[in-house]
């Protein structure tokens, strides 16, 4: 079994728990060798947007990390249930959202949690996106990165609804008709969630100052 490593952009090889590393050589059994090399193929293709969204919904480096290796080894282990109709990376959304939210739940189960409550932000909130920049003046660079990182953390502020359809949207570049089946709602209210999360955004940036936007200075 591959996991996505953040922190080497590479991934790490037999992590987890030995009953879960006994349940992996018992899929390992009836998964061929192709199959196996597809999936670390796919682990390694879409690690870095898995683990962005997760950081979107966590603000956390280490539960994002976690979040997302879950997600990949409950796919793994759910792969003779696939629907070859259906997309693997949609469906990999799926199962991350789902744990996301069961793993919300187990930590606030003595009060009662609505998905339209924001997210908290962890020690995280100050990690930019993940993105490089193609800009060579270093000074371009740095402006590139701390919006990336004001963006990450207004979106990360948003309520979960908002903010899982806006980074499907304009993070991972998801149609309306994935990003409705990844939240298993309708695509009016795919359409909804992000206008009215685009909306929020927009607020909640209107104070950044125009030159970091790369506009002309007030």
């Amino acid at each position: 079994m591959v996991d996505y490593d953040p922190g080497t952009g590479g991934v790490r090889r037999g992590t987890g728990s030995a009953a879960a590393e006994g349940e992996d050589v018992e899929r390992a059994l009836t998964v061929s060798a192709s199959e196996r090399a597809a999936f670390e193929r796919f682990v390694e293709e879409h690690a870095p947007e898995v683990y962005n969204i997760a950081m979107v919904l966590t603000g956390d480096r280490h539960r994002a990390d976690e979040l997302a290796q879950e997600a990949f080894l409950k796919l793994y282990r759910s792969l003779r249930h696939f629907d070859p109709d259906r997309s693997l990376r949609n469906w990999l959304y799926t199962v991350l959202k789902n744990l996301y939210i069961d793993s919300w739940r187990r930590e606030n189960r003595m009060r009662t949690t609505s998905i339209d409550e924001p997210i908290p932000l962890g020690g995280g909130s100050s990690v930019p996106f993940q993105l490089e920049s193609p800009e060579p003046d270093p000074e371009a660079a740095v402006a590139s990165r701390e919006v990336a990182r004001v963006v990450r953390s207004a979106v990360s502020r948003l309520p979960k609804k908002y903010a899982m359809a806006v980074a499907l949207c304009d993070l991972e570049g998801l149609t309306y008709e994935e990003i409705s089946e990844v939240m298993e709602c309708s695509i009016g209210t795919v359409r909804s969630r992000i206008h009215r999360g685009r909306k929020l955004l927009r607020e909640r940036l209107a104070h950044l100052a125009p030159q970091l936007l790369g506009g002309p200075p007030t």
